[in-house]
């Protein structure tokens, strides 16, 4: 070794021994080894040149000079030299017991350190000994995660997945489940989807943490393997388990199955306030999940109610800076945006944004979805420029950081589409629109809520192209993707089968349009469907029928309290009901209220 690997090899010997992270400076004199080093004040001089570049640090502790490592991984690097050296610490067995028995703050790294040593060479043998004694503690398996993951990175998902299943055990799978965390925070899923197929096919999904492993991963299959790994929970062992029950709640409303997911979040709040304080972040958690699925139902009051018992949680307990904070404030914001209160909306957003700025950095893919809310701020707004720079500067940070299959970078596909659309270049925006759809059908399979939503702007999109043929064919693909999701009674079919039949009735297909108004107005009774009704029993020459649905249409809008007896509306229903009662002399058996009432 160098004198520098010598001093440093010695020091770190030292620090092992007292279990101590730093050294007396009296005392180093003492030592053989350093004696020399340290007392040598040469500029030159090893010592001294480490301290100068900063890989020791000299400093005054309780009134006496002390000695430390300024980067802590190498000290960790070093450490695992140590022990690799040390004949008492080639087992497993010792490696456990020195874990629980010596106190050195950057032991436990460094013997993860010493495990990756083993891995670069293909010894696995200490690595896989140690999951196994560790007896589900974390604090052991964590250990043991980052020599898997360099596993991954040197030999391939195949081979790690071999040593780490054969003859799996409960600790295998918890091991497991803390390296696709790992996995997850460091963005390397997708690039090792041989090493997640592995571990699917052999996945028993009978415990609480095989069963994690499958669900915090699903998302990284098709939809028909998604549904197999679903059907092989033993949903006996998991019932009154908050985290799965959540991971459940995310899977079901990852593939748009929103009251399942609600089921389950509302279940696993009620474990969690039976275990945890009423501020606890796991209460938190559970606020925000069953506020998102309100939201995306629609239901904005009740998603409001849980955002707000969340933010009221989160600013007792954290800094005004906090990350978790700008997430918040983007979701209320988002919602205030559906609710059209666009002034509180850009409140919001602009606070996310502020805090994600200062503490991501401009480049986060987190200041990329604050950029994308504001930009849907601003198209509410109508102002489409503004709003186009603001998805553009998310589209940026999003194909940097995430490529150009991810669901995110859909999302703003999307949003610029609907930018062009709204600024009437309708082919930008069925360009954009299509790189949206092709995302998503490859992250989300071909039946997913948000496919359809997709196909339904593609159909907007053939409407105002006067292709409506082409139209027609993507709407029966998103009512497909709906009947098969929500079935045929779903609030969630109604705006389907209204573009439906006026698609069909700017064909001038009367009947087949009648037939989907009518399905609409059975789940939803709205004027709207009764009056396209009418109209299209006019064009077939029906003119009874369309009395009686004109008629409809008139009693509905008169009761609606966001129209009413005054509006255009109802005074159009009314004219046509009185045009085509006197056709028929029918005048005396009309409601008298619409006899009596007096148009201009």
């Amino acid at each position: 070794m160098s004198p520098k690997e010598t001093l440093l090899y010695r020091l770190t010997e030292l620090m092992f021994e007292k279990q101590q992270t730093f050294l007396l400076l009296d005392e180093l004199y003492e030592d053989e080894v350093i004696s020399p080093f340290v007392r040598n004040i040469q500029i030159d001089s090893p010592y001294q040149q480490l301290l100068f570049d900063g890989v020791l640090s000299q400093y005054n502790h309780q009134d006496e000079i002390v000695v430390s490592f300024t980067i802590e991984a190498y000290f960790h690097h070093l450490l695992a030299l140590v022990l690799q050296k040390d004949e008492r610490y080639q087992s497993a067995e010792s490696l456990l017991e020195l874990i629980q028995n010596n106190k050195l703050v950057g032991l436990k790294e460094a013997v993860s350190n010493l495990l990756s040593f083993d891995v670069e060479f293909s010894e696995f043998k200490r690595t896989t000994q140690l999951i196994d004694l560790s007896n589900g503690d974390f604090d052991v398996l964590k250990i043991c995660v980052i020599p898997l993951i360099n596993s991954l990175l040197i030999h391939g998902g195949k081979k790690t997945a071999q040593v780490i299943l054969e003859n799996n055990s409960a600790n295998d799978w918890k091991a497991l489940y803390i390296m696709g965390s790992r996995l997850t925070e460091l963005d390397l899923d997708l690039k090792h989807l041989d090493f997640l197929n592995e571990v699917i096919l052999v996945n028993p999904m009978n415990s609480k943490y095989s069963i994690l492993v499958g669900l915090i991963k699903i998302i990284f299959f098709d939809k028909v393997c998604a549904i197999k790994i679903l059907n092989k929970i033993d949903y006996n062992s998991i019932e009154d388990d908050e985290h799965v029950l959540l991971r459940l709640g995310n899977v079901e409303s990852y593939y748009g199955n929103y009251f399942k997911a609600l089921n389950y979040y509302e279940k696993s709040l009620v474990v969690r306030k039976n275990k945890f304080e009423v501020d606890s972040k796991s209460i938190v958690v559970c606020y925000n999940n069953i506020g998102n699925v309100y939201f995306k139902i629609n239901e904005l009051d009740k998603s409001l109610e849980y955002f707000n018992k969340s933010l009221e949680i989160q600013l007792k307990n954290l800094e005004s800076s906090h990350t978790s904070l700008a997430i918040m404030y983007n979701n209320i914001g988002m919602l205030y945006l559906n609710k059209h209160d666009y002034d509180k909306s850009l409140e919001f957003c602009i606070k996310s944004l502020d805090i994600r700025i200062k503490t991501l950095g401009k480049y986060d893919t987190e200041v990329a979805d604050s950029y994308n809310s504001i930009g849907g701020i601003f198209e509410k707004k109508a102002k489409f420029d503004k709003a186009l720079e603001y998805f553009n500067k998310g589209l940026v940070i999003r194909l940097k950081n995430l490529g150009n299959e991810h669901p995110k970078t859909a999302i703003s596909y999307n949003n610029i589409g609907g930018i062009f659309l709204e600024k009437g270049n309708f082919e930008l925006a069925l360009e954009y629109y299509q790189k949206s759809l092709h995302i998503r059908i490859i992250s989300l399979g071909e039946e997913h809520p948000n496919v359809a939503m997709m196909y339904e702007s593609i159909a907007y999109i053939m409407n105002c192209k006067d292709d409506d043929k082409s139209s027609l064919n993507y709407l029966a693909k998103s009512l497909d993707i709906k009947l098969k999701i929500w079935g045929r009674k779903s609030e969630m079919l109604i705006k389907t089968y209204n573009n439906i039949g006026i698609t069909l009735k700017n064909l001038n297909k009367f009947k087949a349009a009648i037939e989907n108004f009518k399905k609409a107005f059975k789940i939803s009774k709205k004027a709207n469907f009764p009056y396209n009704i009418a109209k299209c029993y006019e064009a077939l020459n029906d003119q009874e029928k369309a009395l009686d649905f004109y008629i409809q249409s008139a009693e509905i809008r008169k009761q609606d309290p966001e129209v009413g007896l005054e509006a255009e509306l109802t005074i159009e229903s009314i004219n046509n009901a009185k045009r085509l009662a006197k056709q028929l002399n029918k005048e005396n058996e009309m409601p008298d209220w619409i006899k009596n009432y007096k148009t201009e």
